[in-house]
């Protein structure tokens, strides 16, 4: 992108986000709460209508987990909202229970249409289901992916579910989350755990130690067993593998104290903050004072690629993008946390061997969008990864324009 094309760019939303930075586009909560600001709530419309695109295109396939330690009669699915939202492949699944791990923001919960998204599972104001679905037995655990500090408060109220419906109901469950790679997996893993410490008798054995190893190689056994059915991917993120661990101690009787429990699964500091185009830090001053190294990375800028919410950011860029206007900051900076194997599926390109030619995800051109401000204006320091496949998917990208 040329200098001049990008300096054409209006400046109004990125404006206007200088004057509300809490508004900031960067998690699905503050995407839903731009409709109680009067001046961003026309953007409501804009990211959410990106997000949903980006949802009914995804075209990945759920998947049926078979383990020797899922003996019901019942098959349990693990899959993402492109699932849940396809009446279709419900029925053609039989999938008569789901596990919706997700809050009830715009995607999800269609607060004007009951008949769309998790509305049609549930009864109205009068008691009455009016859509049909074959799904009759939902449950929903309302966390986003940024506050799976809770998630292990929910175990057992979701093996209970599985239970109920699997194994003594006969009938197929989705276990789903945004993209079936970490909470929905999570939560099978925690009743696998609870399945196997009941079977062993591991919470009276006196060899304490002897208890914890058993979970630990279990765990570590079903991770790996679901990993390779579902994706070529690390599907556990390392908070998760935490909090699965302090969930077989919770399970063998090793941890009593609530304090402890509650200081062990506190949600962490971010990673790092952004610092507006403006300078001025949006670290506020308590979180600069208990945790120096966080100012310190503030200042220098680092990007750090990370899991999750990949959609958010890709789409928030790519709204910004379309409209000629000029990204923030923390629009750019979150663009680059994804993972490499997106700029060629952005580009519609191949990479290790999976083809994207022809994705409907293809947002050709902003990956190059993206990089300009990151390199310039934003000075901000990329994994070197992360820039070098960046630079890559430009080259080839022109190169296909030019042909």
């Amino acid at each position: 992108m040329h200098d001049g094309a990008r300096q054409s760019l209006s400046t109004k939303w990125s404006e206007l986000f200088a004057r509300n930075p809490s508004h900031e586009p960067t998690t699905y909560k503050a995407l839903d709460d731009l409709e109680s600001n009067d001046n961003l709530a026309f953007l409501h419309r804009y990211f959410w209508d990106e997000i949903r695109k980006w949802t009914q295109n995804d075209v990945s396939e759920m998947t049926r987990i078979v383990h020797p330690d899922l003996t019901g009669s019942g098959s349990i699915f693990i899959g993402g909202m492109n699932h849940v939202l396809n009446e279709r492949i419900l029925q053609r699944n039989d999938i008569q229970a789901i596990i919706t791990i997700h809050p009830k923001d715009s995607l999800a919960w269609d607060k004007e249409n009951a008949s769309t998204g998790l509305r049609r599972f549930f009864p109205d104001e009068n008691g009455v289901i009016s859509n049909k679905s074959i799904v009759k037995y939902p449950l929903i655990v309302p966390l986003e992916d940024d506050a799976n500090a809770n998630l292990i408060d929910y175990f057992d109220e979701t093996n209970s579910f599985i239970r109920q419906h699997s194994v003594e109901g006969g009938r197929n469950v989705l276990i789903h989350c945004k993209s079936g790679r970490s909470r929905s997996v999570a939560v099978l893993i925690a009743y696998l755990q609870e399945k196997f410490c009941c079977e062993k008798s591991l919470a009276p054995l006196k060899d304490r130690d002897e208890a914890k190893e058993q979970m630990r190689t279990h765990r570590e056994d079903v991770t790996e067993a679901i990993r390779m059915q579902r994706l070529p991917v690390v599907v556990i993120m390392e908070r998760f593998s935490e909090l699965l661990a302090l969930y077989d101690l919770q399970l063998i009787g090793e941890l009593d104290l609530e304090g402890e429990k509650r200081e062990q699964l506190r949600v962490r500091e971010p990673e790092h903050t952004i610092v507006p185009a403006s300078g001025s830090s949006i670290i506020s001053k308590l979180e600069t004072e208990k945790k120096p190294e966080l100012a310190e990375r503030h200042r220098s800028k680092v990007v750090q690629t990370k899991g999750g919410a990949a959609v958010l950011k890709i789409c928030v860029a790519w709204v910004f993008f379309r409209n000629n206007q000029k990204p923030t900051e923390a629009v750019v900076h979150q663009f680059f946390e994804v993972n490499e194997a997106y700029f060629y599926e952005l580009e519609a390109l191949t990479y290790n061997g999976r083809s994207y030619v022809g994705s409907k995800h293809a947002c050709p051109g902003l990956v190059e969008f993206c990089l300009s401000y990151a390199r310039g204006e934003y000075n901000l320091m990329l994994p070197k990864n992360i820039e070098e496949h960046a630079m890559r998917v430009i080259v080839i990208g022109n190169s296909k324009e030019l042909k």
